[in-house]
């Protein structure tokens, strides 16, 4: 599968209720400068990748911070904000980066300093002005040779977790804690008893083979926010049930019957009852693998982020600054548990799923 052919569609534009600033149309034959402002580590490798296969192309990226006075645009990580805002050119792009949830992006978003300087923003979220998800599901082209009736025999143990952040917003250490009275959950990590390889692949290729699920249980459960915790378990390799506690809308990111949706039961007996059962009929699990591995993980969000970003920059001659912007408010985008020992969804009705 080509970039182009992975490549989704323009940027989403909203300008209700926001302020514009006016600002030059270039011609599409000039160029347009995208600085990355402290730069994470993870796009280093890809920092200065070529988007001469995107539908506009006539963008550059830099992490130089000499090119600070001439860039047309200038990203900044949220968690990596300087105390004070730089001096702003005159019709310079500013955009806040940032791949947590709303729980932990407000603060940055906030602060006094830097209210009014941002113009847009670039998230996991679909309603972002440019949208960078973790990764997303492609159909694998082809297909390792199994043998299911093997790899069943050789699980010996019923759910493990790797974790390390621990007490999150998310209530999850609250819900496992439940839901080790009714199964057996061996948890890896600084939040368990239990240490694996600090080599993240070898230790998930231990786990998949020893064991029939794997609580995804994300740190938020936001719209849209599905992290590295879904998509590696994706892997060909990793031949592993995902139990996955996080986006009320994850039936949008991952195919169904290659998962269990923790949000699909009532409470941890009865999900923890329905992983027994699964776990004890080799037909009905294998099923799940197999459907499982139709899929792989395709990590390009960068790059077609980047290309988005492009494409608005040659389509659009204004630019709102970002002071309402919905995104960042809890209110609209994430449940949070009454109370961290109680589970959060009791149906599937979209009218619950958003808290204060």
């Amino acid at each position: 599968m080509d970039i182009k052919s992975m490549y989704f569609g323009g940027p989403n534009e909203k300008n209700g209720g926001v302020t514009f600033l006016n600002r030059r149309m270039l011609s599409i034959n000039e160029t347009y400068k995208i600085l990355w402002h402290n730069s994470p580590s993870y796009f280093l490798k890809k920092a200065h990748i070529s988007l001469r296969a995107c539908r506009f192309n006539n963008c550059q990226i830099t992490t130089d911070l000499g090119q600070m006075s001439v860039a047309d645009v200038v990203i900044f990580r949220h968690n990596y904000l300087p105390k004070k805002p730089p001096v702003k050119q005159t019709d310079q792009i500013w955009i806040l980066y940032g791949q947590e949830t709303p729980f932990y992006m407000r603060k940055s978003y906030l602060k006094k300093a830097w209210l009014g300087q941002f113009n847009w923003s670039i998230t996991y979220g679909h309603t972002s002005d440019i949208s960078m998800p973790y990764a997303s599901i492609a159909k694998e082209v082809i297909r390792a040779k199994k043998n299911y009736s093997d790899i069943y025999r050789k699980k010996t143990k019923q759910v493990a977790w790797i974790v390390s952040h621990c007490f999150a917003v998310s209530g999850r250490d609250e819900y496992v804690q439940k839901l080790r009275k009714y199964i057996s959950v061996d948890v890896y990590g600084k939040c368990g008893n239990l240490t694996c390889s600090r080599n993240g692949s070898e230790c998930m290729d231990k786990i998949s083979k020893e064991y029939k699920f794997y609580l995804s249980f994300e740190n938020s459960l936001c719209k849209d926010y599905v992290s590295e915790k879904v998509f590696a378990l994706y892997n060909n390799k990793y031949s592993i049930i995902p139990v996955i506690r996080g986006a009320p809308n994850i039936d949008e990111f991952v195919p169904r019957k290659t998962y269990i949706n923790v949000f699909d039961f009532e409470n941890p007996e009865i999900l923890a009852n329905y992983l027994l059962s699964l776990g004890s009929d080799e037909q009905t699990y294998s099923s799940y693998l197999q459907e499982k591995d139709k899929f792989r993980p395709y990590y390009a969000s960068y790059y077609r982020a980047m290309c988005s970003l492009c494409e608005k920059l040659n389509k659009y001659n204004t630019s709102k600054v970002l002071e309402n912007s919905s995104w960042f408010t809890i209110r609209n985008n994430c449940l949070v548990p009454q109370n961290r020992s109680q589970i959060v969804i009791k149906d599937r009705a979209p009218d619950y799923w958003y808290w204060d």
